[in-house]
Protein backbone atom coordinates (compact mmCIF):
# COMPACT_ATOMS: atom_id res chain seq x y z
CA UNK A 1 0.00 0.00 0.00
CA UNK A 2 1.83 3.22 -0.90
CA UNK A 3 1.84 6.00 1.66
CA UNK A 4 -0.47 8.95 1.56
CA UNK A 5 0.50 12.45 0.72
CA UNK A 6 -0.51 13.37 3.67
CA UNK A 7 1.83 10.76 5.75
CA UNK A 8 4.56 11.27 3.11
CA UNK A 9 4.58 15.28 3.82
CA UNK A 10 4.77 14.69 7.34
CA UNK A 11 7.75 11.42 7.04
CA UNK A 12 10.14 14.48 4.81
CA UNK A 13 9.56 16.61 7.92
CA UNK A 14 10.27 14.19 10.34
CA UNK A 15 13.35 13.23 7.37
CA UNK A 16 14.39 16.59 7.73
CA UNK A 17 14.72 16.50 11.77
CA UNK A 18 15.99 13.18 11.83
CA UNK A 19 19.03 14.54 9.11
CA UNK A 20 19.70 17.13 11.34
CA UNK A 21 19.24 16.04 14.70
CA UNK A 22 22.92 16.34 16.57
CA UNK A 23 22.73 12.14 17.50
CA UNK A 24 22.24 11.39 13.80
CA UNK A 25 25.12 14.05 12.62
CA UNK A 26 27.33 13.17 15.38
CA UNK A 27 26.94 9.11 14.07
CA UNK A 28 26.87 10.22 10.64
CA UNK A 29 23.46 8.51 10.00
CA UNK A 30 20.76 9.10 7.74
CA UNK A 31 17.63 8.39 7.21
CA UNK A 32 17.73 8.04 3.21
CA UNK A 33 14.55 5.95 1.95
CA UNK A 34 11.08 5.10 3.20
CA UNK A 35 7.61 3.70 2.20
CA UNK A 36 4.68 1.89 4.36
CA UNK A 37 6.37 0.10 7.14
CA UNK A 38 9.87 0.30 6.20
CA UNK A 39 12.64 2.89 6.24
CA UNK A 40 15.66 2.65 5.12
CA UNK A 41 19.07 4.15 7.29
CA UNK A 42 22.88 4.89 6.02
CA UNK A 43 25.89 5.25 8.13
CA UNK A 44 29.51 5.36 6.46
CA UNK A 45 31.42 3.67 9.18
CA UNK A 46 34.79 5.56 10.02
CA UNK A 47 37.85 5.18 12.73
CA UNK A 48 35.86 7.00 15.27
CA UNK A 49 33.00 4.13 14.84
CA UNK A 50 35.20 1.33 15.84
CA UNK A 51 36.47 -0.24 18.93
CA UNK A 52 40.31 -1.39 19.87
CA UNK A 53 39.50 -4.29 17.59
CA UNK A 54 38.97 -2.05 14.46
CA UNK A 55 35.32 -3.50 13.64
CA UNK A 56 32.27 -0.65 14.60
CA UNK A 57 31.31 -0.87 18.20
CA UNK A 58 28.36 -2.66 19.11
CA UNK A 59 26.10 0.24 19.77
CA UNK A 60 26.68 1.85 16.55
CA UNK A 61 24.99 -0.91 15.11
CA UNK A 62 22.49 -1.00 17.68
CA UNK A 63 21.79 2.94 16.66
CA UNK A 64 21.32 2.40 13.30
CA UNK A 65 19.11 -0.68 13.79
CA UNK A 66 17.04 0.88 16.25
CA UNK A 67 16.91 3.69 14.24
CA UNK A 68 15.39 1.90 11.33
CA UNK A 69 13.03 0.01 13.20
CA UNK A 70 11.68 3.38 14.95
CA UNK A 71 10.81 5.08 11.87
CA UNK A 72 9.49 1.88 9.47
CA UNK A 73 7.32 2.35 12.41
CA UNK A 74 6.65 6.35 11.91
CA UNK A 75 5.06 5.77 8.73
CA UNK A 76 2.26 4.06 9.74
CA UNK A 77 1.43 6.55 12.86
CA UNK A 78 -1.64 9.01 12.33
CA UNK A 79 -1.24 12.03 12.91
CA UNK A 80 -0.90 12.71 16.21
CA UNK A 81 1.14 9.57 17.20
CA UNK A 82 4.39 8.76 18.27
CA UNK A 83 6.96 6.20 19.20
CA UNK A 84 9.20 5.53 21.39
CA UNK A 85 11.25 2.09 21.95
CA UNK A 86 10.40 -0.80 24.26
CA UNK A 87 12.69 -3.37 23.16
CA UNK A 88 15.88 -3.68 21.15
CA UNK A 89 18.02 -7.41 20.51
CA UNK A 90 20.47 -7.20 18.08
CA UNK A 91 22.18 -10.24 16.49
CA UNK A 92 26.06 -9.53 15.60
CA UNK A 93 26.36 -11.95 12.60
CA UNK A 94 29.83 -10.52 11.35
CA UNK A 95 32.21 -7.82 12.41
CA UNK A 96 31.63 -4.51 10.47
CA UNK A 97 34.56 -2.48 9.04
CA UNK A 98 34.90 1.12 7.79
CA UNK A 99 32.48 1.82 4.95
CA UNK A 100 29.05 2.23 4.23
CA UNK A 101 26.57 0.66 6.55
CA UNK A 102 22.58 0.05 5.10
CA UNK A 103 19.84 -0.62 7.96
CA UNK A 104 16.57 -1.42 6.75
CA UNK A 105 13.70 -2.10 8.67
CA UNK A 106 10.25 -3.29 8.17
CA UNK A 107 7.01 -3.61 10.57
CA UNK A 108 5.87 -6.98 11.12
CA UNK A 109 3.16 -6.44 13.21
CA UNK A 110 1.10 -2.96 13.90
CA UNK A 111 -1.19 -3.07 16.53
CA UNK A 112 -3.25 0.16 18.61
CA UNK A 113 -0.26 0.21 21.20
CA UNK A 114 2.94 -1.60 20.06
CA UNK A 115 4.24 -2.61 16.83
CA UNK A 116 7.48 -5.27 16.32
CA UNK A 117 9.84 -4.49 13.37
CA UNK A 118 13.16 -6.28 12.18
CA UNK A 119 16.11 -4.88 10.47
CA UNK A 120 18.37 -6.06 8.20
CA UNK A 121 21.78 -4.61 8.51
CA UNK A 122 24.58 -5.03 5.41
CA UNK A 123 27.72 -3.85 4.52
CA UNK A 124 28.80 -4.67 1.04
CA UNK A 125 25.70 -6.59 0.25
CA UNK A 126 26.42 -9.04 3.39
CA UNK A 127 24.34 -9.69 6.71
CA UNK A 128 26.24 -8.02 9.40
CA UNK A 129 23.49 -7.87 11.93
CA UNK A 130 19.97 -8.64 12.33
CA UNK A 131 17.52 -6.99 14.96
CA UNK A 132 14.17 -6.93 16.65
CA UNK A 133 12.85 -4.32 17.93
CA UNK A 134 9.25 -3.52 19.91
CA UNK A 135 7.75 0.08 19.31
CA UNK A 136 5.05 1.40 21.87
CA UNK A 137 2.86 4.32 20.10
CA UNK A 138 1.90 6.95 22.53
CA UNK A 139 -1.06 8.58 21.37
CA UNK A 140 0.33 11.92 22.16
CA UNK A 141 3.18 13.62 20.17
CA UNK A 142 6.04 16.34 20.93
CA UNK A 143 5.87 18.90 17.99
CA UNK A 144 8.74 17.94 15.64
CA UNK A 145 11.42 20.54 15.67
CA UNK A 146 11.54 22.39 12.52
CA UNK A 147 7.93 21.04 11.66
Amino acid sequence: MPLSEEIKKRMEIVRAAVNNSPYYLHLGMALVAFDEGKARFEMTVKRHHTNIYGAAHGGAIASIADSACGLAVATRLVAGQSTVTLDLRVNYCAPVKEGLLVAEGEVVYMGKTTAVETAKITQNGNLVAFAVATHYIKQSAPPIPNG
